[in-house]
């Protein structure tokens, strides 16, 4: 425990918000049934950290053994990207659209998509917001299309 302080205010007893919600519905729910569920919620929030953390760095060595940077975009083969898992590609995609628009989070209909560009030879074209992705051939590109 980190024993931080913590302040009470009228809202802190309002189940209208989600927060409250959990902490006096949901959460002595779950301990009905596992007495030890908030511990248990703490160690599987560490462990993800740790694997978040993993994939980030293998993310970034795949980015940094993939991708070419030029003054107007980035581009890689969709052969090379195809070798690459597929929890390697979601990641990857969202370095590579962060590269150019640091802005754009991709949405899991965004993700789709573009997986699809990765598995098909054909010519394709798709826009998220400031961002062009354009795949012909082996080649995807992603540029800021301002």
């Amino acid at each position: 425990m980190k024993r931080i302080s913590y302040c009470v205010d009228r809202t802190n007893e309002d189940v209208r918000y989600q927060r409250n919600r959990i902490r006096h519905r949901i959460i002595p729910e779950l301990e009905a049934i596992n007495p030890n569920v908030v511990d248990a919620i703490a160690r599987l929030g560490n462990s993800v950290h740790e694997d978040v953390l993993v994939m980030s760095d293998l993310t970034e060595q795949a980015f940094e053994k993939l991708v070419t940077v030029g003054a107007d975009g980035v581009s890689l083969s969709r052969r090379a990207l195809r070798q690459e898992s597929l929890a390697i590609q979601r990641r990857l995609w969202q370095r590579l659209v962060s590269a150019v628009d640091s802005d754009i989070m991709l949405t899991s209909a965004h993700q789709e998509q573009l997986l699809d560009i990765v598995n098909t030879g054909e010519k394709k074209t798709f826009t998220i917001k400031s961002i062009k992705v354009i795949a012909q051939c082996d080649t995807i590109k992603v540029y800021c299309k301002h």
